[in-house]
This record gives C-alpha cells, structure tokens and sequence, in this order.
C-alpha cells in the first residue's frame, strides 16, 4: 500500500505513466485480499474462540477495509493524473512542495503504522496523533495557499481543481491508516479498548 502511494506520487510529480499498470495492478490485488482476508476471518470468527481473540476479529476486518480503502484513494488519484497528463496541466513549484510535504508526512504514518502493528508501543501511538493532526492542519493550510494563487492568477484553476483532490485523498488515505494504528492500541492484540 505505501508503495503504491510511492508510485502514484511520482506519477503526480513527473507525468510518466509508467507505473500506472503496476498501481492499478496492485489495487486489484489489494481489492481480492481484501476479500480472500475477510472470507479467512469470518470462518475462523465461526469457530469457539478466547474473548481476546473475539475482540480482534472486527479490528482485523475494519483494518483490512481502510486499506483497501486507501488503495481506492490511490486510484483516485491516479485517475486525477491521467487528467493532469491529458489536458497538459502543470502545478506551480509552491503546488509541488506542498504536495510532497504531506506526501512525506503520510508516508511517515505509515512507517510508524507498520511498526505499532509488530509491537505495541505508546510513544508511536502519541507519534500517530500527531501525524495525523499534522496532515489535517497541513491539507487546511495547502488548500487556503492554493486560494491565494488562485486570486493572485499565479495558478490554472483546472489545475488548481486537481491539486485540491489530490490533497484531500492524500488525507483520507492518512484517515484510513490512523483508523488501523488505533486498532493497534488494543483490539489487534487482543485487549478491549481503552479510552485514555
């Protein structure tokens, strides 16, 4: 999944297409794991299991949905390239950099995501938070500059209406993988979740 952010931002950055077959390949593979994953699940949820695994159940289920949720959003994304490529639309360097600035934030999410799902550990969890309050704050900051540019005439306002999508799947996406490190708090380890 981070790879397949990986690539379609390259895409975003140079207009080379030739990683979409392999993004678009993945998000189908994405798509029947998805489906593979949550047949395994529910059969095995059909059997007598401990209360801890009980608990684990819909966490693994929910985890699995917001990747392939996420894989979605890559598509999306992908799909606004092909606009941006097709119509020869460019963005300006501020455009660029702020979508790499939160592309690197997102990316962070993720790393520090996969390493809550091996280990528990709450300072990667308070890391998490605030990751995901930085790609809030960062896409409600990026969409106010790209309305000065708009008024400034400095941006395309066809290019400026594929910015902004790009910026708000890029915080789903980072939505999705916040939804799975909360379930690492807990519930993936087979603990009933607490609120604190």
């Amino acid at each position: 999944m981070k790879e397949m952010v990986l690539d379609v931002m390259d895409i975003v950055y140079t207009d080379d297409r030739k990683k979409m077959t392999e993004v678009v390949d993945n998000e189908a593979d994405i798509n029947q794991m998805q489906k593979d994953l949550t047949r395994y699940i529910v059969e095995i949820s059909r059997r007598e299991l401990t209360e801890s695994q009980s608990l684990m159940v819909p966490a693994m289920i929910s985890s699995i949905n917001n990747i392939e949720r996420s894989g979605d959003r890559v598509i999306e994304i992908s799909s606004l390239c092909n606009k941006k490529i097709d119509g020869n639309l460019s963005f300006t360097d501020s455009a660029i950099n702020e979508l790499k600035e939160l592309e690197k934030v997102v990316i962070e999410l993720f790393n520090n995501t996969i390493i809550a799902l091996r280990k528990r550990d709450n300072e990667i969890i308070k890391r998490i938070v605030e990751l995901e309050d930085k790609v809030d704050e960062m896409s409600e900051t990026f969409q106010e500059n790209h309305i000065k540019r708009l008024n400034e005439g400095t941006c395309n306002v066809d290019s400026g209406v594929l910015f902004i999508d790009m910026i708000g799947h890029l915080e789903r996406i980072a939505d999705h993988i916040y939804k799975i490190a909360m379930y690492t708090k807990d519930e993936l380890f087979g603990d009933k979740r607490k609120y604190n």
